[in-house]
């Protein structure tokens, strides 16, 4: 007999494990595509598309209608979509956030549901400082059987949480496990192997 409640709860899991690696790589695509001489257009282009895409405020139809010249003199326009931009700013900084901690800490960020979007939103100023500390002081080990001696700490969660979270995807469908293979393999974490 099939347990519908741990059905239902595997489901919701992988839900948000798929909108954690889709947020992991959209920061790392975004950081990537934000630097260099074209990266300021770039992000402009975003920034002025997503708006003009965004369903949600009742401005959108008033703005149709502007064309580029108008839209920099409205006021009201400009109003809008500085709101609009810093909204969509704060999700980048919750993202990038996701990045970082998933590339130190690896395959455990993608196991722990805390790690979210959500609750990296409006995070401490200080982020980046702390995470830069736990960066620099996360302990390496040299154990007898390395090969290049620069494993961390974290070397030897990261191998079986990789495991558990393809035997997770596994057991929901192989397009799942399809998808989070090539994930782990095109978006590898920092955390050295055994």
């Amino acid at each position: 007999m099939v347990d519908a409640y741990a059905m239902t709860k595997t489901q919701l899991y992988s839900e948000k494990l798929f909108l954690k690696i889709e947020a992991i790589k959209f920061a790392h695509d975004f950081a990537d595509k934000a630097v260099g001489p074209s990266g300021m257009q770039f992000k402009q282009q975003f920034y002025a598309g997503a708006f003009s895409k965004d369903q949600s405020g009742f401005w959108l139809q008033r703005f149709d209608s502007l064309n580029n010249n108008d839209k920099r003199t409205d006021r009201q326009y400009r109003k809008q979509y500085s709101l609009f931009k810093r909204s969509i700013e704060n999700d980048i900084k919750a993202r990038n956030r996701l990045l970082h901690i998933y590339l130190h800490f690896g395959a455990p960020v993608l196991l722990d549901s805390h790690w979210c979007i959500s609750n990296l939103h409006n995070g401490t100023h200080n982020f980046a400082t702390l995470l830069n500390l736990l960066i620099t002081n996360t302990p390496h080990v040299n154990p007898s059987n390395s090969t290049n001696g620069t494993q961390n700490c974290l070397s030897a969660v990261q191998e079986g949480s990789t495991k558990l979270l393809l035997e997770i995807a596994n057991r929901v469908d192989e397009t799942f496990f399809n998808y989070l293979e090539a994930f782990l393999a095109d978006y590898p974490s920092n955390v050295p192997s055994e």
